[in-house]
């Protein structure tokens, strides 16, 4: 069981960077962190919505690739559609507490870099 962090439209007082854990079953022969943000992708279901959880990534986002380093670092590559079509700082910062959440639940996680195939600059900047 992982958990995935979804925005919370409901009491947050427009708290963009809210984000609400629910917990996902998982069986993975791949890596926990990939595992965890595909299942980030799939958004929340009916029951979630109608208890007011939202996901602000773009439905055609997609993993390039996810990697830890030693010191607890973690670099997750999205394909192009990250921010395409993504407008104002409310929804940017959306996308990067759902992604950064979701990878820091694990307890070895000590940062996370957000990149778009490969650009670390200027990614996910309001």
């Amino acid at each position: 069981t992982i958990k995935i962090f979804f925005n919370n439209s409901i009491g947050t007082d427009g708290d963009c960077t809210a984000v609400t854990p629910v917990s996902r079953s998982v069986s993975s022969k791949t890596s926990v962190y990939r595992t965890a943000l595909e299942a980030l992708f799939d958004g929340p279901t009916a029951d979630e919505k109608i208890l007011g959880l939202t996901t602000s990534l773009p439905s055609a986002v997609r993993l390039k690739s996810v990697a830890a380093d030693g010191s607890g670092m973690v670099f997750a590559d999205f394909s192009r559609s990250l921010e395409r079509g993504v407008a104002g700082s409310c929804r940017v910062a959306g996308i990067r507490a759902q992604i950064e959440e979701t990878l820091k639940q694990f307890p070895e996680v000590r940062g996370v870099t957000i990149a778009e195939e490969g650009r670390t600059e200027g990614i996910l900047q309001p």
